[in-house]
């Protein structure tokens, strides 16, 4: 996955949540992480959190080598902090089910105040799960 499809994965993921399945909703702010690059195992990578208000969450994890990754090979999990550093909520740490290039979880965190997203991700080394956390979002708060 090269950058611009890295890019436009975040938008659509971003769209997803905006439009999402129960219709379309209105978000006032979306904010977004820097890019983290990394490798595990010769295969690079890239993931990022994404905040929308101060509701929905989303870790995002590209693989830009090596083709598509296996199932239960990437994983991820979204989660907020308060502005203070406390861990609000997150979701359950979720894997591919499909062969894949790229992996998103997204979850309503129903945290409120001022707040911010920090995931993680996990690929697959051959012998276990490699953790990496996603740098985090600049705070958002209440509307």
């Amino acid at each position: 996955m090269n950058r611009s499809t890295f890019r436009a994965v975040a938008v659509g993921a971003a769209l997803g949540v905006l439009v999402g399945a129960g219709g379309p909703h209105a978000y006032a702010a979306v904010v977004a992480s820097d890019i983290k690059y990394f490798q595990t195992n010769t295969v690079d990578y890239q993931n990022r959190a994404l905040m929308y208000d101060s509701s929905d969450s989303t870790t995002i994890l590209g693989r830009n080598s090596h083709g598509d990754a296996s199932p239960g090979k990437l994983g991820a999990r979204a989660r907020v902090y308060w502005d203070s550093g406390t861990l609000c909520s997150a979701s359950v740490t979720r894997y591919n089910s499909n062969a894949t290039d790229y992996f998103t979880v997204t979850f309503d965190s129903n945290c409120g105040g001022y707040i911010y997203s920090k995931g993680f991700t996990e690929t697959w080394s051959g012998d276990g799960y490699e953790r990496v956390q996603t740098f985090r979002t600049v705070n958002i708060g209440p509307l």
